[in-house]
């Protein structure tokens, strides 16, 4: 056979997807469709010669597999192949003609299929939508990747991209080819395997359905239905999850089973969970490209003595011991079950999918879609997502209607609810207060009265402008889960999405209009509203009315590094209700803005804002980190026109030129104290690491350099050239901006009231004012937070201890 490399068997688990492949042609459940949204300085031409690359680096990439008449099937890697590449522009089509052009293009895409003796197994769609906005769709067969992988080939597209457009060498990480994994399967012994899951597996003699009646509906369809939770309620889960050392994944599986024993009452069940399957006693299986993704039954007691938290550790533990044993396939598990041939060991399968970091490059690329069908009649996907945690559950129509599927999803979520509320209960306790509440599960009427309910809250699009601007939120938020009448900022938005939708709705609607419009006019109805009404839009300002209202003196907070607004509409929500608040965002955030050349030119910009709505003080200022340093040069400037600054608040702010260090003495005491009680082989692990420790920050200091001097020249020449610069290279320029201009800015001695508003830093050995008591004559006040985290200040759950500071800070007595 000519053009081929190797040839190796298959796994269990590539030997049971093929088996489902072959018997649904036309319609395989196998067949993985991703869809991007890439926007920015893409050069698509290198983009493709990137992805031939990874052909040649991955044998998995170039695999192709062959049956017919064979004793068993084979994988066969290609030496060469060519990737298939189709390119469609649709520049000159409306928005709506876009999107239905594209869900044809899917259509069609998953109808072709592919076919498995042939390689590669995977190909591309570009749809250019604007100059500087495509479209990508990658479509892939599972018997080749899985999940787990687009994770590492992403970053290595975006490291081969880089180093193509700069002409650095491209510095990957050397991964093991995935026949590995397939000699360490012939090297295991079966009857270890076996006695574990027959043990596993004891007892349970029938399955277990959340579906009490059968349907009579004739189809083959799946329905989907969403639900995503405020990025607030994610944020306490995550921390309930961090302070019992869980995982989130852990969490919503807990509360996902707790689901099953509430509808069906068993107190022992077996639940259908998705592992990675990379076995942990092979070396470098994090890092191999291919299928290992494995579907495997958990068992799942709940006990009347142990704590819902005990609970959820033993939950946990017993997820990452059958990990060990994750290769054997669903098939054979079902042999060494005691189920009857006729049954599945789980009618629903819970899947978990953690956020996926794309890696910094001169352009955005953001999952938009991602395809997930499975042969189980109910799977639950739980994706972390900054924005909130997303409940998506895909169901068999056949099997459940959208009524009884809704009540499993506002089932869930009350679940959730209660899990961080009542901890010291056992799960039997927690599943008997749930039933008392009237969570019962009992007839298709209750059912639909749920849904009803569920679907009275949302108010869909009422008219053609209505829709336009839904799809363009839902773009922007990454999900459809909100009403014309949602607050945009209630619903999570952060100030960079607020720059983005801005950025959409202008090309959209060729008008144009300030991010300050998002604030005075947030829901989907009121934005139409003005749209529709054709009248010029205010001139862009950097003082935003966050909350206009209220009858005390307003709260003027300064942008943080990067000029957005991040985290104050969360302010304005917990803040004093009769307290107004105003953000001021900086000029050059968006297009055709000339850039700040000072400290004290911003301050003179904000300062006359702020006497437009409020001719004289007494003032009240405050600014988050870069923020803070223009706050008090506008105190400053105020106080030199006679004017008072009741209030100066600086959130996490550091005094510029204040960055002190250790001395060397300092430095060798600490490393003498660390070796003292250490063995000649510690000691010498300990030097050894800390030169490893030096070195690797030497490499990501002049990394980091290089990727600043990058962005610059991207922003440079998109600006001189007069074409759009995307938001997050707007906001990444501004941040070395305005670190230049810290740097350059020389505070003078002040003398009103300072507050400082600090998180806990023990390692950078600042002293607790961050230097300001050098320049605050009359002395400063400051309130340190346990934060570690310099952004988490600003977010739950450190918002509400932020909002109680604040409140003192600016009514004292």
């Amino acid at each position: 056979m000519k053009n081929v490399s190797d040839i190796y068997p298959l796994s269990p688990m590539q030997e049971l997807m093929l088996v489902h492949s072959l018997a649904r042609r036309g319609n395989d459940l196998l067949f993985n469709q991703v869809v991007y949204r890439v926007e920015g300085d893409f050069d698509a031409v290198v983009y493709e010669q990137c992805w031939n690359e990874l052909l040649k680096r991955h044998p998995i990439l170039r695999t192709m597999f062959l049956w017919e008449g064979l004793k068993e099937p084979m994988q066969v890697v290609r030496e060469s192949v060519t990737l298939d590449w189709q390119h469609l522009d649709w520049r000159t089509l409306s928005t709506e003609e876009q999107e239905a052009r594209l869900d044809q293009v899917l259509q069609e895409d998953r109808h072709r299929g592919f076919e498995l003796n042939r390689a590669p197994l995977m190909r591309f769609c570009l749809c250019r939508r604007a100059d500087s906005c495509y479209t990508l769709i990658w479509s892939s067969h599972h018997l080749v990747l899985d999940r787990w992988c687009i994770g590492l080939l992403m970053t290595e597209i975006a490291t081969l991209y880089d180093a193509q457009k700069t002409g650095r060498p491209a510095r990957l990480e050397t991964r093991r080819p995935f026949r590995d994994y397939i000699r360490w399967l012939a090297q295991q012994d079966a009857a270890t395997a076996e006695h574990f899951w027959r043990a596993e597996l004891q007892g349970i003699t029938h399955t277990t359905r959340l579906d009490s009646a059968s349907r009579t509906v004739k189809t083959d369809s799946l329905g989907e239905k969403s639900y995503r939770l405020d990025a607030n309620f994610s944020a306490r889960l995550r921390q309930y999850a961090a302070e019992h050392r869980l995982t989130l994944s852990t969490v919503v599986m807990g509360a996902w089973a707790l689901l099953h024993g509430l509808v069906t009452g068993t107190e022992d069940l077996l639940l259908g969970i998705t592992v990675s399957g990379r076995p942990p006693t092979l070396p470098g299986v994090e890092g191999i490209i291919g299928p290992f993704i494995n579907n495997l039954p958990l068992r799942v007691s709940f006990s009347a003595e142990h704590s819902l938290t005990t609970w959820l550790q033993t939950l946990q533990e017993r997820q990452q011991a059958i990990q060990s044993y994750g290769h054997m396939s669903p098939q054979q598990l079902q042999e060494w079950s005691e189920l009857p041939a006729s049954d599945t060991w789980s009618e629903t399968l819970f899947l978990y999918q953690a956020p996926v970091n794309q890696p910094a490059s001169t352009f955005q690329l953001r999952l938009e879609r991602a395809s997930l069908q499975t042969n189980f009649p109910l799977t639950l996907t739980a994706a972390d997502d900054p924005d909130g945690l997303l409940i998506l559950l895909t169901y068999q129509e056949q099997r459940y209607s959208v009524a009884a599927v809704t009540q499993f999803q506002l089932a869930l979520v009350r679940i959730l609810e209660g899990l961080t509320n009542a901890p010291g209960s056992t799960p039997i306790q927690y599943l008997e207060h749930l039933q008392a509440g009237g969570f019962v599960f009992a007839s298709k009427a209750e059912a639909q009265t749920v849904e009803l309910a569920a679907d009275s809250r949302r108010v869909a699009p009422r008219n053609g402008l209505e829709a336009r601007l839904f799809n363009l939120w839902a773009a922007v938020l990454g999900h459809e889960s909100f009403s014309i009448h949602d607050n945009l900022f209630e619903l999570g938005a952060s100030s960079f999405q607020a720059v983005q939708l801005v950025s959409r709705i202008r090309q959209a609607f060729n008008r144009e209009l300030p991010v300050a419009t998002l604030f005075t006019a947030p829901t989907i109805e009121q934005l139409a509203n003005l749209l529709a009404d054709g009248s010029p839009l205010p001139p862009w300002s950097s003082l935003i009315p966050i909350k206009a209202s209220g009858s005390k003196a307003p709260l003027y907070l300064v942008h943080h590094g990067g000029g957005g607004l991040f985290g104050y509409s969360d302010v304005a929500r917990y803040l004093d209700s009769e307290r107004p608040l105003y953000g001021l965002q900086e000029p050059g955030i968006e297009d055709g803005q000339q850039l700040p050349v000072s400290v004290e030119e911003i301050a003179s910009l904000y300062v006359r804002e702020i006497q437009s709505v409020q001719p004289h003080g007494p003032y009240h200022l405050g600014g988050f980190c870069f923020g803070g340093v223009v706050a008090f040069e506008m105190a400053q400037q105020f106080r030199k026109i006679g004017e008072m600054v009741e209030t100066l608040i600086l959130l996490d702010a550091v005094l510029p030129g204040y960055a002190p260090q250790p001395t060397t003495q300092q430095r060798f005491a600490r490393h003498q104290a660390q070796l003292a009680q250490a063995s000649f082989s510690d000691k010498v692990k300990y030097l050894v690491g800390r030169v490893k420790r030096r070195a690797k920050w030497e490499v990501e200091r002049r990394y980091i350099d290089g990727s600043r001097i990058v962005e610059r020249m991207a922003f440079d020449v998109l600006e001189k050239s007069r074409r759009s610069v995307p938001a997050r290279l707007r906001q990444r320029r501004l941040l070395q901006l305005n670190g230049q201009l810290n740097d350059a800015y020389t505070p003078h001695p002040y003398s009103g009231h300072v507050v400082l508003i600090r998180g806990t830093y023990p390692e950078l050995h600042y002293s607790l004012d961050f230097g300001w008591n050098a320049v605050v004559q009359t002395g400063i006040v400051v309130i340190q937070m346990e934060t570690q985290d310099h952004l988490q200040m600003l977010v739950e759950p450190n918002i509400h201890l932020l909002i109680q500071h604040l409140q003192g800070a600016l009514e004292p007595g």
